[in-house]
């Protein structure tokens, strides 16, 4: 899990402290066995998995990395490249455009 030292934004906060969450209770964890097998403190797990952060750290890194969850790239140069990707899709026809605009509308409801 590799995070860029930008500002995250909180609907991608929330989803990746969702993740981590789910991830930690499917392996049947505690946040205090976390705590004693990575050293990062348990206030500071349950503030990840509740989406509480606004920037990147080591020690969310390390949660990361101990659950083998991937962070979405935050930095701009991936978003563009998303986008770029998004516009590639929707370029190869009406299909693709009237079902990328689905998914946007699906998105933008969530």
């Amino acid at each position: 899990m590799t995070l860029s030292h930008k500002t995250i934004p909180a609907e991608e906060a929330k989803k990746l402290g969702i993740s981590l969450r789910e991830e930690r209770k499917r392996r049947g964890l505690t946040i205090t066995q976390i705590e004693n097998e990575i050293g990062v403190n348990v206030g500071q797990i349950s503030r990840f998995e509740a989406g509480k952060f606004k920037l990147p750290s080591k020690n969310l890194q390390e949660y990361g990395k101990f659950l083998q969850i991937p962070a979405p790239n935050f930095s701009p140069q991936g978003i563009q490249s998303l986008v770029a990707r998004l516009v590639q899709i929707a370029q190869r026809s009406a299909g693709h455009r009237s079902a990328l605009e689905r998914i946007v509308e699906a998105l933008e409801s969530l």
